[in-house]
């Protein structure tokens, strides 16, 4: 079972993170940044996630506008350092999106230590399900008329930190207790070799793709350097 338009290998997707945190890195100019962000939606595209590499070039812009603004102290920094900080994102996004059994097994095969594998993939599922915490305690609030008008909001911030964040550490430690329930029904603990439902194994396709990032990554840089 292929996961995603190309059905890559998830050892793919930290190939491409990793060419486009190292371009994000040597690129200076913002037109060269932006060329490296169009390039990791492209490939977060590529990989059946558009809508999601809409949003990631929305945030984009954002940031970039923001970072033009004459703001005062680290600011205009913060900006900078987030605008960098999205081409990777993007790019991530791409394994992110991915079945948590096709990660472990592929980084497996890479003789990753068991526990940095269980903290990957409970790293991703918790980043998978907070939205949808966070959505349902907003949710939860609108119904009991706590903040009946937006104004609320600016005016009592305290209650807003006390309502969201309370509920929310509290969703966490359920999740925690079920999430390690479910890794133990699923074998976390086996010693065999893990297998998955999920493609996992490099092909002509992850070959192609991987020479393509890096090609594009080397490129966007040399240009910036010449530029």
């Amino acid at each position: 079972m292929r996961e995603g338009a190309f059905g890559l290998d998830p050892r793919t997707h930290v190939v491409a993170i990793v060419a486009f945190g190292m371009a994000s890195i040597v690129l200076t100019g913002v037109l060269e940044t932006v060329l490296l962000q169009v390039a990791a939606a492209l490939y977060l595209t590529g990989n059946g996630r558009a809508r999601l590499a809409l949003r990631s070039c929305v945030s984009f812009a954002a940031a970039c506008g923001l970072s033009f603004l004459p703001l005062p102290g680290l600011y205009g920094v913060l900006f900078v350092s987030l605008m960098h900080m999205v081409p990777p994102f993007t790019a991530g996004c791409a394994l992110f999106s991915l079945s948590p059994s096709a990660i472990m097994c592929a980084l497996a095969r890479w003789r990753v230590p068991r526990r940095v594998l269980v903290g990957v993939c409970m790293l991703f599922r918790f980043a998978s399900v907070l939205p949808f915490e966070a959505r349902s305690i907003v949710r939860g609030i609108r119904m009991r008329g706590i903040f009946p008008h937006v104004v609320d909001v600016v005016r009592h911030p305290a209650l807003v930190y006390e309502c969201c964040y309370t509920p929310l550490v509290m969703r966490c430690l359920r999740l925690s207790a079920e999430l390690a329930a479910s890794a133990e029904l699923r074998g976390i603990e086996a010693d065999g070799a893990r297998t998955s439902v999920h493609h996992v194994g490099f092909g002509a396709r992850d070959v192609l793709a991987a020479a393509t990032v890096l090609a594009v990554c080397a490129g966007l840089c040399v240009w910036g350097k010449v530029v």
